[in-house]
Order: structure tokens, then sequence, then C-alpha cells
């Protein structure tokens, strides 16, 4: 009797009290979140399907963490709501930029611009010669923000999201580099110069310190090599001179001119294409006008 008293009428246990009042204030707390402000546009909606699956992630929790942990679950997955339906929005990727710069923390938002060094101090190892920044926070704790900014910068740069946007690579390399994981900037990097090729800036990221200081031989000499490349084709063709020993000298209007003749004086292309017989006398000329 006991046990049948435990059951609802769909057999399914009945939840505790506890339990019951917990997901009442989460779903009291959902409904604030998912209420627009004022003058604020529309907030993306929750698929039936996925609320069901977020809802369920949110109670453990609340159970275990408390009603701000179960709140983040739900804004985390209306971010990634919004990014699936306008990926491609200059709004989606101030977003993805400040998810990651508060996973790092209000430092990094302070000096986002700054150097690796100082771009996160007292969060990650800074400085040089191995020495270790006073440490804000427990290392689990850090190691934790630190994976879920890595996995936030991971879905923002595919190549249906923000993959060609520069900023979010630049600050990427950043965080490799400030956790002291020197191979893993470097490939990164590698990565943002196939997504963003026409990006002089991260190219050259691996020519200066301190992504230099990590990056392989073989990866610098074909850094150079393409740059190289890419400046030779950019650069515009001469004008055609003709050949060696012919006098010929650059005319005022850019094109080459005989010695002494006027700026519209024919070449010798010129005067093979307008002889027929390969000869241009002044006897033909006054044959002809006449």
């Amino acid at each position: 009797m006991a046990a049948a008293a435990s059951l609802s009428p769909r057999g399914l246990p009945v939840p505790p009290p506890l339990l019951l009042r917990a997901r009442r204030s989460l779903s009291e707390e959902v409904d604030g979140l998912l209420r627009p402000e004022a003058g604020s546009p529309p907030l993306p909606s929750l698929s039936a399907e996925s609320r069901h699956v977020v809802s369920a992630c949110a109670l453990l929790e609340l159970l275990t963490s408390g009603v701000e942990s179960a709140a983040a679950v739900f804004e985390r997955a209306l971010l990634e709501e919004y990014v699936w339906a306008r990926s491609r929005s200059p709004s989606c990727l101030q977003l993805w930029l400040g998810s990651v710069l508060v996973e790092l923390g209000t430092e990094a938002a302070e000096l986002a611009d700054a150097d690796v060094a100082e771009l996160v101090p007292g969060f990650l190892a800074a400085g040089s010669g191995g020495q270790q920044a006073a440490p804000s926070q427990s290392a689990p704790g850090r190691a934790s923000r630190e994976r879920r900014a890595r996995s936030l910068l991971e879905e923002a740069l595919t190549p249906a999201r923000c993959g060609a946007c520069a900023a979010l690579w630049r600050l990427y390399i950043r965080l490799e580099l400030a956790a002291g994981r020197g191979d893993a900037a470097c490939r990164v990097q590698l990565r943002a110069v196939q997504q963003c090729p026409g990006h002089k800036g991260l190219w050259l990221a691996v020519l200066s310190p301190p992504l230099l200081w990590h990056a392989p031989e073989r990866q610098l000499r074909d850094t150079v090599t393409l740059l190289a490349e890419k400046e030779l084709r950019l650069c515009s063709e001469l004008p055609d001179m003709g050949e060696p020993g012919e006098g010929l000298v650059k005319g005022g209007r850019g094109e080459p001119q005989l010695p002494g003749g006027r700026a519209d004086s024919p070449t010798k292309r010129q005067l093979e294409a307008g002889s027929g017989s390969g000869s241009c006398s002044k006897e033909g000329d006054d044959d002809h006008d006449d």
C-alpha cells in the first residue's frame, strides 16, 4: 500500500515536495527570463523538444547549484537558438564575443585589446620565465571557465556561423597563449588563415612574438613563402619596354616611345601591325594621301 501511494495515476513516482518547489521556482525564473523588456527585440523561442531537454538540465542545476545556475542553462540555450536563426547577423557576433569574455571573467572584458600577457591578469599564467600570476580563483574553476570559453569559440568559428570573423580568431589565439598552450595557438592560427585568407594580420601573427616563439620552423617557412607569393601577385605588371637594345624610352603617357619622338609616336609593334609587307616608307604614305 505504501508503494502504491507513492505512485501517480500514470504509474510514475510522485516527486517529493522539495522537487516540486524547485520546479515551480525554476518556472517562475524562466518566465521572467523569457519576458522581453520594454523596447527590446523579441527573444527567440525554444522548440518543445529542446525545452524539455533544457528544462531537465536546468532542474539538475537547480537541485545541485541554485537558481542562478539553472537560469544560465536557459540563457545558453536561448543564445544557441538565436545563433542558429541569425547566424550571419552582426549582433550574433557580439553575442559570441560577450559570452566568451564573460566566461573569461570581468578582467578579460576590460582588457580585451591588451597584450596577451595582460589579457587575463591573475586568471591564467602570465609573464615570462615560468612565473605564475597570483590566481584569483581556484584551479578547477579556472580550468572550467577555460573549457567553456574554448567550447564557445569552437561553436562560433564554424564556416556556417562566424568563421570569417578575424576578431574571434585573434581572441582564440590569445586564449590559448594565455593558457600556456603555444602549440594549440599555432594550430588555431593555421585554421584562422584558412577561413580568413584575406586578413593580413592573421598571417603576420605567427611571425611576431609570442606566437613566433612556439611556431614550428616549417610553419614559419611556409608562411613567409606564401606571403611573398601573395605580395608579388598583387604588384602591377611593368609596361612592355620592347626588346633590349632598341633604345625605347618611356613616354609621357606611360607607353614606350622612340627617342626624340612625340608622346604618340608609334611603337615597333604598331609599325609592324600597320604594314602588310613589313615596311613603312614615307613615299607609301604620300601615295596613300594622294
